[in-house]
């Protein structure tokens, strides 16, 4: 059995824990394994290769970490002879690598002074252990590995990305609003507004500010694989992908996303045929009666990219009170930034979109 880190936004990480719980169903072969949220993630146990595939079948995570090692460390020369230690002929596809490094409440706390130990050790290893140049010659296209070294309370954890390209990367590109959602925040949020939603199928999904469509192209995608480049690709250990079955249904009868920006639309329409997207204005449109008491997801401008001409409560009070007005919706999540959500009822989850602590309210119709 091997550990994995599998890295959220921080407030998320139940969401993570509950899509990976209901995919890791997919296996054919049902593998043992056990998972426990903590701050800012969820590790995992279980065999290489699956843990490996995990990067293909979750869509909330930012990126899942192979953990190396976990040792007491209090000084340089230390942390020299853990790293050179490790057999890093048997991982890795180069003689070199990216490091992350973070340290906290330690004796070690000079981040560089900590990578240069690091980059040392596995050159002196190298240096007396080179790979076959067959190896290096297949590979020395492709990126460098990115060694993550966290040292918190003098405990040194040495983790390997398996992921490269942050997880919410799809493999496809798409245009993007002024600030948009990262596919994985969408999905998460998705996730979070249904999981108690008995008849989801039966209801169309809205975005009545839909920007770039994330939220409407991830739930059409949210059982997929995702067939991309990882970083694990290029790595000793790259295993062939587990045989999974997918198990999903579909989650909505029908889509539409609204937004006031003409070229995004027509984008949108062009990239997604199978999604009804048209030009309009949330505040001055009126919706059609089989619009109505659907399922609304919105991600507002929040004043920073985008302005808003008015005060932000204000605004998000208007914006929430306009959309259960026009559309009444059976089940309604907004984003809204904090402290904005004060005065508003509902279910509410903080977290932080692109450096800025925001609310998730959920409201659901009774």
């Amino acid at each position: 059995m091997e550990n994995f880190f599998i890295i959220t936004p921080i407030g998320l990480e139940n969401i993570t824990l509950a899509e990976f719980k209901e995919k890791w169903g997919y296996f054919q072969d049902s593998p043992e394994m056990s998972a426990q949220v903590v701050k800012g993630g969820v590790e995992v146990q279980c065999d290489l290769s699956h843990g490996l595939a995990l990067n293909h079948i979750l869509r909330t995570p930012t990126r899942i970490l192979l953990r190396l090692k976990t040792q007491k460390c209090r000084d340089l020369p230390k942390l020299y002879k853990i790293i050179k230690k490790i057999e890093w002929k048997n991982l890795l596809c180069h003689e070199e690598v990216n490091f992350q490094v973070t340290a906290k409440k330690s004796r070690l706390i000079h981040t560089t002074k900590i990578e240069k130990t690091a980059r040392d050790a596995i050159a002196d290893y190298f240096q007396a252990n080179h790979l076959k140049s067959k190896v290096l010659e297949e590979f020395k296209e492709k990126p460098l590995p990115t060694l993550f070294l966290r040292l918190f309370e003098d405990e040194l954890t040495i983790s390997l990305d398996t992921t490269g390209e942050r997880l919410h990367k799809r493999g496809q590109s798409f245009s993007k609003a002024k600030a948009p959602l990262r596919e994985s925040t969408a999905q998460s949020l998705l996730r979070y507004l249904i999981k108690d939603i008995d008849n989801a199928k039966d209801n169309i999904l809205i975005d009545p500010m839909c920007g770039s469509g994330t939220f409407l192209r991830e739930t059409m995608h949210m059982n997929d694989l995702i067939m991309r480049e990882f970083a694990y690709h290029s790595l000793k250990i790259n295993t062939e992908m587990p045989k999974m079955d997918n198990k999903a249904s579909e989650l909505f009868s029908g889509f539409y996303g609204f937004d006031l920006n003409k070229e995004l639309i027509a984008e949108n329409q062009k990239n997604y045929p199978q999604i009804n997207f048209e030009e309009n204005d949330l505040f001055q449109a009126e919706f059609p009666e089989s619009l109505k008491n659907q399922i609304v997801i919105v991600n507002p401008p929040y004043g920073k990219r985008i302005k808003i001409n008015e005060s932000k409560s204000n605004y998000f009070a208007k914006l929430v009170k306009t959309v259960e007005k026009k559309l009444n919706p059976s089940a309604l999540g907004l984003i809204i930034p904090t402290p904005y959500d004060k005065g508003l009822s509902g279910e509410k989850l903080y977290f932080n979109q692109n450096g800025v602590k925001v609310c998730f309210l959920k409201r659901l119709k009774s």
